[in-house]
């Protein structure tokens, strides 16, 4: 049985962890945009594509073999975004770390993956939201959208 913080809703990510993540990932924002642009491209790609593998990480870890192939294909996905934002495309970011807020809810929210803190799913929900959201609001409207040559 994993360990539980008081939840928001009872067998569910907790309020106050959210919160915890969201600073965290402030921090992250505040550190990606005191670097260059292309150093902060890689900063969140390279977040992007730990966050995914920190599950296989739990999966393995967990004796939870049969989520192996799940968490392996969720981190391809994440991987791809990665990728794509470190060519050029960094909305592909925005939507990755966005993406990931669905992965944390709808495959590690409840207590089907007893092998995922959930604790650590509640963390990464806010973190991940604060990381998008920055990244959509650097990059929005896309420049290739609109003929922006400032990017």
């Amino acid at each position: 049985m994993r360990p539980r913080c008081p939840p928001l809703v009872p067998g569910t990510v907790n309020a106050w962890t959210i919160l915890a993540g969201a600073a965290l990932g402030a921090l992250l924002v505040m550190i990606a945009e005191s670097i260059s642009t292309r150093g902060s491209v890689r900063l969140y790609a390279y977040g992007l594509a730990l966050a995914a593998l920190a599950y296989v990480a739990f999966a393995i870890g967990g004796g939870a073999t049969a989520w192996v192939p799940t968490e392996i294909g969720g981190g391809l996905f994440y991987l791809a975004a990665a990728v794509a934002g470190l060519r050029g495309y960094p909305l592909s970011l925005a939507v990755g770390w966005g993406a990931h807020v669905g992965w944390d809810l709808a495959l590690h929210g409840g207590t089907e993956t007893e092998f995922v803190p959930l604790w650590y799913v509640s963390l990464c929900v806010g973190f991940d939201l604060v990381v998008a959201g920055a990244i959509l609001a650097k990059n929005w409207p896309p420049a290739r959208l609109v003929g922006r040559s400032d990017q």
